[in-house]
């Protein structure tokens, strides 16, 4: 059974009655209301920066994406449905989760985390107790550069600390805690692969969910507060999947078979919410691959 949310860009986002009662009810949780994205404030005036909104819409992506991931993988019986079952339940809520760990005027305060010399390691050092277990231990990065930020392994602490009844065993609070810091799993094998792509959805260098749905809120809110009411998305033919004949028409029916269509055509959904609240028009351009890379 599900609640509904209201989210000021995605409309009602359905979310599970255990996940509202026992995480987005809580004191954790609802603490990110008061966390600000103070640093960005005078640029975005307009944009609502605090971090339960954010969390809560990073969430509806990462719903969006894991469900599409999951079908490929089953289709292609790559995994059990259990398997799969269990590994798109902790990537959700490490959506979820992945900013609880932020501290007071938000990345102001990342160094309150660190020790004197300016380093992550003892935040490491709780981070491996909490999950339990080493094999964590050999893929955290040596170097400060190329460690998560201090608010992303607090996070995971604090996820694994506060609602450790959700997970099962340690590999699972590993994952959880992988999928908010990025650090991907160094063996490959077919299982931790797929789960190397969960991890990219949420944390990765280029795009991923958390980003996404960071400047969706900011553009949007910002165009809406300063009357600019007209927007190109570029979007892509692959919203239609696999056309049952050609030339494709714009009517035609879209069937994303991949997770990179699927949230481009929750864009072009969340643009129509967008037009139906604030009357901000929206044309999507669906390019196809000229390049066949």
């Amino acid at each position: 059974m599900d609640k509904r949310l209201k989210d000021p860009i995605y409309g009602y986002i359905n979310i599970p009655i255990e996940y509202t009662k026992r995480v987005i009810d809580t004191a954790v949780f609802q603490r990110l209301r008061r966390v600000i994205q103070t640093s960005y404030a005078p640029l975005y005036s307009s944009a609502i920066h605090n971090r339960f909104v954010h969390s809560i819409g990073v969430f509806y992506l990462g719903q969006i994406a894991a469900e599409k991931l999951k079908k490929e993988i089953l289709e292609k019986e790559l995994l059990s449905e259990n398997e799969i079952e269990e590994i798109c339940k902790v990537y959700k809520l490490a959506c979820l989760f992945h900013d609880v760990g932020h501290a007071p005027f938000l990345h102001t305060g990342e160094g309150y985390y660190k020790t004197d010399d300016y380093k992550s390691t003892e935040l490491h050092k709780m981070l491996v107790e909490a999950v339990g277990g080493n094999s964590l231990i050999n893929d955290i990065p040596r170097e400060e550069a190329k460690a998560a930020a201090p608010h992303e392994i607090m996070s995971c602490i604090i996820g694994i600390k506060e609602f450790g009844s959700f997970f099962s065993d340690s590999s699972s609070k590993e994952f959880f805690s992988r999928c908010i810091t990025g650090y991907n799993y160094q063996i490959s094998n077919k299982d931790k692969d797929i789960k190397n792509c969960f991890i990219s959805m949420l944390n990765s260098k280029v795009i991923d969910v958390d980003r996404l749905d960071y400047l969706i809120k900011v553009l949007l809110q910002s165009m809406v507060a300063h009357g600019l009411n007209k927007i190109v998305f570029s979007s892509t033919a692959a919203t239609y999947g696999e056309p049952g004949s050609v030339p494709i028409l714009e009517t035609d029916k879209t069937e994303p078979t991949n997770a990179y269509s699927e949230t481009k055509l929750a864009m072009e959904k969340l643009f129509k919410w967008t037009d139906s609240a604030h009357c901000v028009k929206y044309v999507s351009l669906r390019y196809f691959n000229a390049c066949g890379a």
